[in-house]
């Protein structure tokens, strides 16, 4: 019984952490796309 909850623990801990990273990374992205945007698109740029 212990083993199963420890396990069910470890995977949640991981799902956590994957989808952090993922908010993460799409954070980055975003802000990479905005930058090429501002670089290249100076007048047409949203922002």
């Amino acid at each position: 019984m212990l083993a199963k909850v420890s396990f069910f623990e470890r995977r949640n801990l991981e799902l956590q952490l994957t989808s952090t990273n993922l908010v993460l990374l799409n954070k980055t992205y975003n802000a990479s796309i905005h930058q090429h945007l501002k670089c290249c698109n100076p007048t047409k740029s949203p922002y």
